[in-house]
């Protein structure tokens, strides 16, 4: 007899759902999100690279500025060379290398931040900076040197070492002679061939990473809603999370009710008339001339609850007044804890007015 399985009992548990936005809300906040690093690094390298073309100038005059302070400093070794002079020549070394490097350094932090904040948008969690024995657990580690994703970034770091050392050969390829001609050059040219060249480089080494990173920005983003994928299972128990389970709000909203109804019926012991139609409607009117300007509504139901509070009045001596149009017209109008409408003021005072004379 041949086996069967169900496989029904096995569907539940396939990640077969896009994420909801509570899980992706929930990731965000623990610093889990798409970003590709390669982009950044595309971007970021050719932006490095035209700013050092565009700051050439600053920096060579810069150093030149360096190297005659100190070819200055040589020709009076005797003066500079004490413990003063030396703290001096460090300081203007220190002062110098931030001042010709700092705007470059900016530059490209500043557009490597952007580029973050462009793909993941301004996330700040300290999640990241937790223990986690995960981490180093050797069994998780060597699950993650050979996972899909640690083969797809060996392929793609292979990938950029291709094409990074083919646009270099392609240069060097292109201009051979040229580097035999630099010892020929003065100074300056030396500098500008340096210049244009490692722009050159920097350009198209730039372009081909920015294509790869574009390609890595689509992937991650494809590789990130697959693992954030939920089972049918997990969405349901999200929404009983975040909706509620039916069943218990059921039950809390029964025991409201019950707490209501008692509230509302011992609040009916100090009503001064209860109104009927004569069975299925019961208000009851409670009228304090110094609290209140109008009579207000104490309590009110239809059916069951209209019997128990005529039960209520009945045991406390209120006095019950059988009028169906208004008993209908009150349980529509109003609700408990309102004063009557101003339109029904005529009625229930000829009401309360008769309960007062059966009263004296």
């Amino acid at each position: 007899m041949p086996l069967k399985y169900n496989l029904q009992l096995f569907a539940d548990e396939e990640k077969t759902e896009p994420a909801s936005p509570k899980k992706r809300e929930d990731l965000r906040k623990k610093g889990q999100t798409f970003n590709s690093r390669d982009l950044t690094m595309g971007f970021t390298l050719l932006a490095g690279f035209l700013s050092f073309y565009l700051l050439s100038g600053y920096m060579i005059n810069g150093i030149n500025e360096t190297l005659r302070f100190f070819f200055n400093r040589l020709q009076n070794p005797v003066q500079d060379f004490t413990k003063i002079g030396i703290s001096n020549i460090f300081v203007y070394a220190f002062i110098k290398i931030i001042s010709l490097t700092l705007p470059l350094a900016l530059i490209v932090s500043l557009i490597g931040i952007a580029l973050n904040i462009f793909q993941s948008g301004f996330i700040f969690s300290t999640n990241s900076l937790s223990f986690n024995l995960n981490k180093i657990n050797p069994v998780e580690g060597f699950k993650r040197i050979f996972s899909k994703k640690a083969v797809a970034e060996f392929a793609k770091s292979l990938l950029k070492i291709v094409l990074v050392g083919y646009v270099v050969y392609t240069y060097l390829a292109k201009n051979y002679f040229q580097f035999y001609n630099v010892l020929d050059m003065g100074i300056s040219q030396i500098f500008k061939f340096i210049n244009n060249s490692i722009l050159d480089i920097g350009l198209e080494a730039g372009l081909a990473l920015i294509v790869i990173g574009i390609a890595d920005y689509f992937y991650q983003r494809w590789d990130f809603e697959q693992s954030i994928r939920m089972s049918k299972e997990e969405v349901k128990e999200e929404f009983k999370e975040t909706e509620g389970n039916p069943q218990t709000k059921s039950r809390i909203r029964e025991a409201q009710r019950k707490i209501s109804t008692r509230r509302m019926m011992e609040d009916i012991k100090k009503a001064e008339v209860v109104i009927t139609n004569p069975t299925h409607i019961a208000v009851a009117l409670m009228y304090d001339e110094l609290k209140n300007s109008a009579p207000i509504v104490v309590g009110k139901g239809i059916n069951d609850l209209a019997l128990k509070i005529k039960k209520v009045a009945e045991e406390n001596h209120i006095p019950i007044v059988e009028n169906i149009e208004l008993a209908h017209l009150l349980y529509e109008k109003t609700e408990i804890g309102e004063e009557i409408p101003p339109e029904l003021y005529k009625a229930i005072a000829e009401i309360l007015a008769f309960v007062y004379s059966l009263k004296k």
